[in-house]
């Protein structure tokens, strides 16, 4: 399930990794902060496709099952690798979640 024609609205700590598909490099895009320093974290997934030069959102399940993504919850600060045609997430954290993995001082 996707939706096209729009585009992130992340202001940093994202993670992104470059995913080859036809001799074309496109990116995929997940979490990050949706504003300034203190804004909600998002787990959003997006794609860029750029012989189309367009974002597409990737949307949560739907019960009818069309497309199961499994994705963590909320992250920034997290890596990120594709291997073959899976897109891996490591570590990051929920400022809004103690003990998830950091804290500002």
């Amino acid at each position: 399930n996707t939706a096209s024609n729009r585009a992130p609205s992340v202001s940093g700590q994202a993670t992104a990794s470059s995913i080859h598909k036809n001799s074309v490099s496109d990116v995929l895009l997940f979490g990050g902060l949706t504003g300034a320093a203190g804004a909600p974290t998002t787990n959003d997934l997006w794609e860029f496709d750029s012989t189309k030069d367009e974002w597409t959102k990737f949307l949560p399940d739907n019960d009818d099952g069309a497309r199961s993504i499994v994705r963590p919850r909320v992250r920034m600060y997290a890596a990120s690798a594709m291997m073959g045609n899976k897109f891996y997430i490591f570590g990051g954290w929920d400022p809004m979640e103690p003990g998830s993995g950091g804290e500002f001082l």
